[in-house]
């Protein structure tokens, strides 16, 4: 196991490091340095406010997979519509991850019997992924087990001044804790959810997206990583 004789260990957060039992071992020789994620362009006036009876937009960013929660997320838009709030889903990324294909069926079938709004955009080249964050009132990150360590998405959206929800797991909650833009949820619960999204979708979040690049400083995350492999 290479991290056994490695001479550092770099985690993109102390809490999940903590968290993990696997990891108690390097405690020694472990550094923490959030992940580099580059500058991007942001809504100049964040979210608007005020939408209640309005069409809320929300996105998804990764695969379609059991782990990430995507079902929770369908069941939350249902319980939103039953209120009579009109919302969108744009879904970016891929429906073919390995092993994950009676689980894709499976949400195919949900989105089939709810009659939702929901557009499957397939995976999106990193490139044009500030114009998928720029059509969105918010991210949703629904995960719900420690597959998911972090979910960098989340601090791109965050950068394009849109607010997140991220599940309360460890290291997924981070970004949410560091720069109070967005809220976190317990996984796997839809009411909680659907909550979240009405009250965080009208957010104006200018204040938070300028914390949110200090925070998430791109060059001070490459400078960090020089030093661990420069340093004696």
């Amino acid at each position: 196991m290479v991290i056994w004789i490695a001479d550092s260990v770099v985690y993109y957060t102390k809490d999940y490091a903590e968290n993990t039992s696997a990891l108690w071992h390097f405690s020694e020789k472990s550094g923490y340095i959030l992940p580099p994620i580059p500058e991007v362009r942001s809504k100049e006036y964040g979210v608007r406010n005020g939408k209640e009876n309005k069409e809320i937009i929300i996105g998804f960013a990764g695969r379609i997979a059991e782990d990430k929660g995507f079902e929770y997320l369908i069941k939350a838009m249902e319980i939103l519509v039953k209120k009579g709030q009109k919302i969108k889903l744009l879904v970016a990324g891929p429906r073919d991850a390995v092993g994950e294909k009676s689980y894709v069926k499976k949400i195919d079938n949900l989105v089939s019997s709810a009659r939702l709004d929901i557009k499957f955009m397939r995976a999106i080249h990193p490139d044009k992924m500030t114009d998928f964050y720029l059509q969105i009132d918010c991210l949703v990150l629904p995960s719900i087990n420690r597959t998911e360590a972090f979910g960098m998405v989340q601090v791109e959206a965050m950068k394009c001044g849109v607010p997140v929800i991220a599940s309360d797991l460890p290291g997924v909650r981070i970004p949410v804790r560091l720069t109070h833009n967005g809220e976190i949820v317990p996984p796997g619960d839809p009411e909680a959810l659907a909550r979240t999204i009405g009250n965080t979708a009208g957010r104006i979040v200018r204040e938070e997206t300028d914390l949110v690049k200090k925070t998430f400083s791109y060059a001070y995350s490459i400078q960090s990583y020089r030093k661990i492999f420069t340093d004696p």
